[in-house]
């Protein structure tokens, strides 16, 4: 494998995974975004009363409800 150029069939299966990879994190962000949204009907009516904090109430969910975690090593 090192030094020499990934073949077809690897180049595809890189691709579905990372396609496969986006779909399960962006259903996951959205359930949890939109099931916050559903027991939150104040958070609701302040987004519809100012669409200009719907930009960062989305950036605060990615924040609040991540679907990947990152952790550091030895923490």
């Amino acid at each position: 494998m090192k030094g020499r150029p990934l073949t077809d069939k690897e180049v595809l299966g890189i691709a579905v995974l990372l396609f496969e990879a986006g779909l399960d994190t962006v259903a996951a962000a959205l359930g949890f975004d939109l099931y916050h949204l559903a027991t939150h009907p104040q958070d609701q009516q302040r987004l519809r009363d100012d669409r200009e904090l719907i930009k960062p109430a989305v950036e605060e969910f990615f924040r609040a409800y991540s679907t990947v975690q990152m952790l550091r090593p030895g923490a």
